[in-house]
């Protein structure tokens, strides 16, 4: 993917955009007889170089051959919006398919990690996350929120059964940009090597990314960098009404899990934030990084790897920008910012993180 991703795009995109059109260069190339749709990529729009994926794409697959193979944009924004005009999403169905997706991954994900660091059978862990993950996509796909509940129930169960070694483990927060967080082949599996080394990595929810735009409308309101149209100012507390309730609910469930962790409410993680930056910071993950980092100190994670692609501004902005600013606030807490891009070598990465963890 990386290879294809080289050749077809150029050397100013950011690494996990040399991954996502690599990857569809490469599926495509494997096909025999290529679809006449490949895909349907995510896009946050902003100041990001990812709201500019779907031109990208679009010309790395014609100087590939596969000009005529269309590709579907899914995203709630105006400006990037999808050219092909049959594919229709309704915005609550999406929200709606978005949330269980969301509010289950990311119980699993916690679940995940923390048995990893201690499980005694070497994979057990993997295996049990990649079984409820493969049987969670019948739930979403049927928009079954109670079936989603009922599994996760069971994750709950199936996680606390697995075998653990003796004695305790060190914690270690995972944060930056966020498919270099969430992506293990784009952060070069740093975070099971962690693991690997009885280090349970503490990542923040992945919803608290989409949960952050019931502040930051507000706040962009407040500071006339950008207005909210009627309709959504109408929908918005019932939105967040919805959601919250699903989260709610799914935390609920995951407290039965023997290591679960308290995770704070997106208002709650923005009003430690203010004391770091402007909410008007919203550049990459903006005000988020400085949310998690204070996040960590209340629960005593006093060591953190802050991940992001080599060139990402908006994120090496905001990340680096605030390091004095957190030293001063926290001062037990050590901050590793680690750039990852194609030609990164896993060594220096290695390197930097033992000094980070010994």
């Amino acid at each position: 993917s990386v290879l294809e991703g080289l050749k077809y795009c150029h050397n100013e995109v950011c690494y996990p955009a040399t991954i996502v059109a690599g990857d569809i260069i490469k599926f495509l190339k494997s096909q025999k007889n290529p679809p006449e749709c490949v895909a349907a990529i995510t896009q946050t729009g902003g100041q990001c170089r990812a709201t500019n994926y779907l031109a990208l794409i679009k010309n790395a697959m014609r100087l590939a051959g596969f000009g005529d193979v269309k590709i579907l944009s899914v995203n709630f924004g105006k400006a990037f919006k999808n050219s092909q005009p049959a594919f229709k999403l309704g915005a609550a169905k999406a929200v709606k398919l978005s949330l269980m997706a969301l509010v289950f991954s990311d119980a699993i994900s916690e679940m995940y990690f923390a048995c990893r660091a201690r499980e005694k059978v070497l994979g057990s862990s993997k295996k049990t996350a990649c079984h409820f993950a493969g049987r969670a996509a019948e739930f979403i796909k049927r928009l079954d929120f109670g079936g989603l509940f009922g599994l996760l129930r069971e994750a709950v169960r199936a996680f606390n059964a697995i075998e653990l070694s003796a004695g305790g483990v060190k914690k270690v927060g995972f944060i930056g940009e966020i498919y270099l967080k969430h992506n293990s082949f784009s952060h070069c599996g740093i975070s099971d090597w962690l693991a690997e080394r009885r280090i349970e990595v503490v990542r923040p929810p992945l919803r608290n990314f989409v949960m952050q735009y019931f502040i930051n409308s507000v706040v962009n309101e407040k500071e006339h960098i950008s207005q909210r149209e009627f309709l959504k100012k109408l929908l918005s507390p019932l939105a967040l009404k919805y959601m919250s309730s699903k989260i709610g609910r799914a935390e609920r469930i995951k407290a039965g899990f023997k290591f679960a962790r308290e995770n704070s409410p997106i208002f709650d993680m923005a009003r430690e934030a203010e004391k770091i930056l402007p909410l008007a910071c919203q550049f990459g993950e903006g005000w988020l990084i400085a949310a998690e980092i204070a996040e960590f100190a209340k629960m005593g994670v006093e060591k953190v790897v802050c991940v992001q692609p080599f060139g990402c501004i908006a994120n090496h902005v905001v990340a680096k920008g605030i390091e004095r600013k957190v030293r001063d606030m926290f001062p037990n807490m050590s901050v590793l910012f680690l750039d990852i891009d194609s030609s990164t070598a896993l060594v220096n990465l290695q390197n930097r993180l033992h000094f980070l963890i010994e």
